[in-house]
């Protein structure tokens, strides 16, 4: 069975003010589940690099620059 866009008008105009509220809860909560899932998903989907501290980074492959060293950085 399609969904009828002449249907739901009809069943709205016979609604008591209790199911408009129920629906509109219903369609509200849908709408914001929808929303931080995609908000959720998007940033796993752009496949961003992971940020990363340089506490903890193994040093002894790093080499600097003369006169320029681990403690001049930012």
């Amino acid at each position: 069975m399609g969904t009828n866009k002449n249907r739901f008008p009809r069943h709205l105009a016979s609604a008591t003010q209790g199911q408009m509220a129920a629906c509109t809860a219903k369609l509200g909560s849908e709408i914001a589940h929808r929303d931080r899932a995609k908000r959720a998903r998007l940033p796993r989907q752009a496949r961003l690099p992971v940020h990363m501290s340089i506490e903890g980074l193994d040093w002894s492959n790093v080499s600097f620059p003369d006169g320029w060293g681990r403690d001049e950085m930012p």
